[in-house]
């Protein structure tokens, strides 16, 4: 039976992540989606055709090769002609076995209803100012618990924890990203010679996954440079000192 899924969002890239999200739930032996034969992915910036829907359903006429199931992701599925869509919804009404379907979408009014009404449909909604208030308190409760693992950890744990923190070069930066901020704010609760050090580490990293670095490479060298005898401030100083 092919599940079938609309991620609808404002914000398009909002969709797509959740999208990915959720196909990486289903591919487990191979979260690397990029690297996945078991994964398909449909995306175009002005329209998306026919044949891209045709090498969609040859796609999903194979069994798959490593996973329990296949899945195809159609990113920006408002692009999609008119006979893509016609195409589209005869592969929904005669669904193959073990083949799941995502659609993201900021505009899913330009859908047939027809498709619409074969999908399950998720609103990614935008959040009330108080929504994001406790999302940021929870993101930083998980950095901070991440950074905290990290530093406890030994050198074969530490690459080991890259290749979940790095499927790709996007997620790589997001992590560099979000550590640097932690790290930040904890050098100016209280100065460290550690954290000027690890500071200067992220912006090297950051800098690599631009011109395209191995991402697991970057993170992994990245956790190996976090010092043992670093310590964490308490979250409940946080915001105490400018």
């Amino acid at each position: 039976m092919l599940h079938s899924v609309i991620i609808s969002a404002n914000q398009e890239e909002k969709a797509f992540l959740k999208a990915k999200e959720e196909a990486r739930k289903l591919l487990i032996t191979n979260p690397d989606l990029e690297k996945n034969p078991d994964f398909f992915l449909i995306t175009d910036l002005r329209t998306i055709k026919i044949n891209q829907i045709r090498e969609l359903k040859q796609a999903f006429s194979l069994k798959p090769y490593q996973e329990k199931y296949k899945v195809a992701l159609i990113k920006n599925a408002h692009l999609l002609t008119q006979e893509a869509q016609n195409a589209l919804l005869k592969t929904l009404e005669e669904p193959p076995p073990k083949c799941f379907l995502f659609l993201t979408t900021n505009n899913k009014e330009a859908l047939l209803s027809t498709i619409l009404s074969r999908c399950q449909i998720i609103e990614l909604r935008e959040k009330s100012p108080d929504q994001r208030t406790e999302e940021v308190s929870q993101n930083h409760q998980e950095v901070k618990d991440l950074a905290e693992k990290i530093i406890k950890t030994g050198v074969a744990g530490r690459l080991k924890l890259a290749t979940s923190l790095a499927y790709n070069n996007q997620e790589a930066t997001q992590f560099c990203l979000n550590q640097l901020a932690f790290f930040r704010r904890q050098m100016r609760q209280k100065p460290d010679r550690n954290l000027v050090f690890l500071n200067q580490q992220f912006f090297q990293a950051i800098n690599l996954l631009k011109v395209n670095v191995n991402p697991q490479l970057v993170v992994g060298n990245l956790l190996l440079s976090y010092p043992k005898s670093l310590k964490i401030e308490p979250t409940g100083r946080q915001g105490k000192t400018s």
